[in-house]
């Protein structure tokens, strides 16, 4: 190799370690079951809230039920929705102290909008076993819940987190009109602000590596002027 070759070589390296070393390795992640859920939301520094929709008015239908930080929203008319409080379709099954919100689906689904944007949603849906499987989506990514037996009926957990680009609004869809779901602890959280990432020992490494190489190949050409 030439030295005219072997100097824009290592400044490719170079280049390539401050690139690598700048770029933020996250994606978004989907789960069916809440400890891993709430295990990446804490390698994340995502503090998460949840509202067990508990003590609920048992007033509706509702075409919007608002809670204090976010709205749900039936995307079919006429609405189905009620606040549901003693319900066998809440997490906690048919109890006084327990709520939910519960649902006639309609093909397009129910939409959770938030008044701050968060980087973490997750929440239980409760089904009976005959109805089909429900998916959550956003950004077209799309999460199968695990079910397992909660009484007579099944119990999902779905939840999705991208520590990269915060979002206001999740739609829960993919769901046969006409099946009676439960809808119950919603959690949701924000990531924790955090200081500019610095490179890795790694990259410093071959950055400093392809610098000196660099100079050592400048200092040979001049000598030879």
């Amino acid at each position: 190799m030439s030295q005219r070759h072997l100097k824009w070589f290592l400044v490719f390296v170079a280049l390539v370690a401050v690139v690598g070393a700048g770029e933020a390795q996250a994606a978004l992640t989907t789960f069916n079951d809440l400890t891993s859920f709430q295990n990446a939301a804490a390698t994340a520094s995502i503090t998460l809230s949840v509202d067990n929709l508990d003590f609920l008015l048992d007033a509706g239908p509702f075409v919007t039920i608002t809670r204090p930080d976010f709205t749900v929203t039936d995307n079919d008319l006429p609405a189905s929705m009620d606040e549901q409080n003693n319900s066998a379709f809440c997490r906690g099954g048919a109890q006084a102290t327990t709520g939910c919100i519960t649902a006639t689906t309609g093909a397009n689904g129910f939409t959770f909008a938030f008044g701050d944007s968060i980087n973490a949603f997750g929440l239980f849906v409760v089904k009976s076993p005959a109805s089909n499987v429900p998916t959550l989506t956003l950004n077209d990514e799309s999460i199968t819940g695990n079910y397992a037996a909660n009484g007579s009926l099944q119990i999902g957990f779905f939840g999705l987190i991208d520590d990269a680009s915060p979002f206001t609004s999740v739609t829960l869809s993919g769901i046969t009109a006409g099946n009676l779901l439960g809808f119950d602890d919603v959690n949701f959280g924000a990531a924790e602000p955090v200081t500019p990432s610095v490179p890795e020992p790694s990259s410093l490494a071959l950055l400093l590596g392809g610098l000196s190489g660099l100079g050592a190949v400048v200092r040979r050409a001049r000598a030879r002027r």
